[in-house]
């Protein structure tokens, strides 16, 4: 499910590049998967 939405995201930005929501939502999106990697962690 997590890389179906990654490809959609690449997809639209492929689409229509624009710089600035792209750069917000990839730091959005690191964010969220080292976030995401230390609960993991956590519970594992």
């Amino acid at each position: 499910m997590f890389s179906v939405v990654h490809i959609g995201l690449f997809q639209t930005f492929r689409e229509n590049l624009n710089l600035k929501f792209y750069i917000f939502t990839a730091i959005i999106h690191l964010f969220a998967v080292f976030c995401l990697n230390l609960y993991f962690k956590q519970t594992n």
